[in-house]
């Protein structure tokens, strides 16, 4: 059976280079994004999708005027959200076959994550 794509409008994460130092401030900043990424998500009905189990890959387009920070810097923070809310096992390279970013105009949000099963 072949699972459906998982599709995830979400708002731009802090950048890694904030959120992976000992900085309060920033943690605080990184938690209020994950409050706001799951209000995002119910906005857009998209909480309810099913998780994968197995193997993916992930597409991240980003909102090219939206971005303030190198675009590779915000795919951790998308990595660990997608772990953490259960759509994906894990984001080791035993589960993540791929990860493509790529920019974007007119989206909704800052960043859409599409999760493809493999």
């Amino acid at each position: 059976m072949v699972m459906p794509d998982i599709v995830l409008d979400l708002p731009l994460p802090p950048s890694v280079n904030k959120i992976r130092r000992i900085n309060w401030a920033a943690y605080r900043d990184y938690q209020r994004w994950q409050k706001d990424a799951d209000n995002t998500l119910m906005l857009h009905k998209q909480n309810k999708q099913r998780g994968i189990t197995g193997a993916f890959k992930i597409i991240i387009d980003i909102d090219y005027d939206a971005l303030r920070a190198d675009p590779s810097n915000v795919l951790k923070a998308l990595e660990d959200y997608c772990v953490s809310r259960h759509f994906v096992p894990d984001d080791r390279k035993r589960f993540l076959k791929g990860i493509n970013i790529r920019f974007a105009d007119n989206l909704s949000e800052g960043c859409r994550v599409t999760i493809v099963g493999v």
